[in-house]
């Protein structure tokens, strides 16, 4: 099932390709795209648990082709959330774990759903080959309820604050840019 956002625009022409590519292993429960915005940085690259409070976007504001952190932006890789903003996922793995929570009416089940995914056992994986322009909060403003948040962190603290376990915990949980902590 294809979960993709009224404010994406298609940049490489085998995006879906490089997503199906994840997706069809057994293992894995849910494939997330590389995001830019429109003037090419980078908008997501997989979430980071604890970074900004809930979560947040990996190296998100940073130019689309500067090397940092590993090159983690460009590599193939297993994180613990992905926007669903372009998500990939298999009908048997969203079914098993019934669909989105739809307490979260805004923000945050796009995380919440990986994180049960990730609960019974499945990877998220993050594909930078599937690159889309994404206009972010284009079309529903930057609305963020805090009632969302609540219930994030009522289902989700404990996890939280244990640290993401695809995050080194001598990086900054403050910034989005995978640096050092202060």
């Amino acid at each position: 099932m294809l979960f993709l956002n009224n404010d994406t625009q298609v940049v490489e022409p085998d995006w879906l390709t490089a997503m199906l590519e994840q997706a069809q292993r057994p293992e894995v429960g849910a494939v997330g795209a590389r995001l830019h915005y429109p003037d090419g940085r980078i908008q997501h690259a997989g979430l980071v648990l604890g970074v900004g409070g809930v979560a947040d976007h990996a190296f998100k504001g940073l130019p689309g082709d500067s090397f940092t952190y590993f090159g983690f932006p460009d590599v193939v890789r297993n994180c613990s959330a992905i926007t669903a903003a372009c998500m990939l996922v298999p009908r048997r793995a969203f079914e098993e774990v019934k669909g989105f929570d739809e307490r979260l009416q805004v923000a945050l089940n796009d995380i919440d759903l990986c994180l049960r995914l990730r609960q019974r056992g499945y990877l998220i994986v993050y594909t930078p080959f599937a690159l889309l322009y994404h206009h972010e909060s284009g079309t529903r403003g930057r609305l963020h309820p805090t009632d969302d948040e609540e219930l994030m962190w009522t289902l989700w603290g404990d996890l939280i604050r244990k640290g993401d376990p695809y995050y080194n915990p001598n990086l900054t949980l403050s910034l989005t840019d995978w640096s050092l902590a202060g």
